[in-house]
């Protein structure tokens, strides 16, 4: 059966893009969008002779980064998990 999805309007540095989410997202993507925008805001604050463009660009970078820094984490977690169960088995 498939899932209700919701129907949101969300505002990325004052424009509106529409998405679907389920409910159980909603809220996550609710924060997200005030987390991007503060994103936004800050390089513009900091770095004032950039356009909005270019604050855009820099704050999806920042997230793009922090996403790849995550699943890097993870795979070396995961094959530390690995090397972890292998030892057990070798010493048991």
């Amino acid at each position: 059966m498939a899932e209700d999805l919701i129907n949101l309007e969300i505002r990325i540095a004052g424009k509106a893009f529409p998405v679907k989410v389920n409910s159980d997202e909603r809220l996550l993507v609710q924060n997200l969008e005030r987390e991007v925008n503060d994103k936004i805001k800050e390089y513009q604050m900091t770095y004032a002779d950039l356009n909005q463009k270019d604050c855009i660009s820099m704050a999806l970078m920042s997230y793009a980064f922090l996403s790849k820094k995550n699943s890097s984490v993870k795979a070396l977690s995961s094959k530390l998990s690995s090397l972890e169960e292998m030892l057990d088995k070798a010493l048991n």
